[in-house]
C-alpha cells in the first residue's frame, strides 16, 4: 500500500511540474494530493 501510495503522488506531481497534458496544473497539485490522501484514510 505504501509503495502504491508513493507512486500516485509521484506520479501526479511529476506529470504536474512537467506540464504534461494529462498532468495536474500546478494550482491544483495540492489539493490533488490531499483529495488522493482523503479517499484512501477513508478505506
Amino acid at each position: 500500500m505504501t509503495g502504491t501510495l508513493f507512486s500516485s503522488i509521484h506520479g501526479i506531481v511529476l506529470l504536474g511540474l512537467e506540464n504534461r497534458i494529462s498532468g495536474v496544473p500546478h494550482g491544483q497539485l495540492k489539493d490533488m494530493i490531499a483529495l488522493l490522501l482523503t479517499i484512501v484514510t477513508q478505506k
